[in-house]
């Protein structure tokens, strides 16, 4: 149901996904792999209620499915939504030095 869809910790798929097309190379698969780990970290870092948003929009939740599951007004998805992404990009950019 959409409700354990969106209780699960949906951050630890970031690291396992499918990696049958990922780059052959050794430092390629590294790099992957410590980009998926900082994705992980900086989602961990977020308030639960912002992660939860940031996988529902993920996983292609519309915003109405979004606000039912949350139980939260339709009207405060899309802010809610760009408070969450404003917070991970600030995180991630933060932990990644500013790129």
């Amino acid at each position: 149901t959409a409700y354990e869809i969106s209780t699960r910790d949906w951050s630890s798929d970031v690291c396992s996904s499918d990696l049958s097309n990922e780059p052959s190379s050794e430092s390629a698969y590294a790099n992957l792999i410590a980009e998926r780990e900082l994705v992980r970290q900086t989602l961990l870092e977020l308030p639960e209620r912002s992660r939860e948003l940031l996988g529902l929009r993920a996983e292609g939740f519309s915003y109405l499915d979004i606000a039912s599951v949350m139980q939260i007004s339709p009207g405060s998805v899309g802010t809610l939504l760009a408070r969450a992404e404003r917070a991970f990009r600030l995180s991630y950019e933060a932990r990644r030095g500013g790129m």
